[in-house]
């Protein structure tokens, strides 16, 4: 059959299915018709949840663990021992001149946990904090220069090890990912500081 004519009828059949569809969301749908993983008992660990929000969270969170975990064995070789003591030197950098308690939460994180590593990194020498001028409660972070050499080997790191882990895909698969998770990573961290701000 002519693709062409191909592409029209299986138009037409979702067309049919799905009446308020956009070209875009028939592409996508296409494309995930093609790109179905095989269920060898590999995916998900073989236990596949039965509805789909539960599959994507269960996909999301063994991609981040696995990632987390060999991230942070790859790290060890720039003297950063912990994940989240590169995220938090990252954090200081970007930020510069930020508060503790942006830096925490900004992160995500429990304040007695990120206090914890803010005096990690400063016991290592890779941040310095000093009085906040502005609110004198409060202690403003920057990183040291071997802070700064530290980061730059970490991200050196974690270049190669990202493009390890997803080299493999193509870069409108890599770019649909991100467009499709990135509201969703929006919506979360939203809702995270709100319950935060509440209690």
């Amino acid at each position: 059959m002519n693709k062409t004519a191909e592409l029209v009828r299986l138009w037409a059949e979702y067309e049919a299915t799905h009446k308020d569809a956009a070209i875009e969301d028939f592409c996508q749908s296409l494309l995930m018709q093609r790109k179905k993983p095989q269920d060898d008992g590999v995916f998900l660990g073989g236990v596949v949840p039965v509805d789909l929000h539960s599959q994507i969270a269960k996909v999301i969170g063994r991609i981040a663990k696995l990632h987390i975990s060999q991230a942070q064995a790859a790290l060890k070789a720039s003297g950063i021992n912990n994940f989240e003591d590169f995220i938090f030197l990252n954090s200081i950098f970007m930020l510069k001149d930020a508060s503790k308690t942006t830096v925490i939460t900004r992160n995500f994180m429990e304040l007695s946990s990120g206090l914890l590593i803010i005096d990690r990194l400063k016991q290592n020498g890779l941040i310095t904090e000093k009085e906040n001028s502005q609110d004198k409660r409060s202690k403003i972070l920057n990183t040291t220069k071997k802070g700064d050499k530290v980061r730059e080997e970490c991200y050196k790191i974690m270049i190669a090890l990202n493009k390890k882990y997803f080299g493999h895909m193509k870069t409108d698969d890599l770019e649909l990912c991100i467009n499709l998770l990135a509201s969703v990573e929006v919506k979360l961290s939203d809702f995270w500081l709100q319950s935060k701000k509440k209690g």
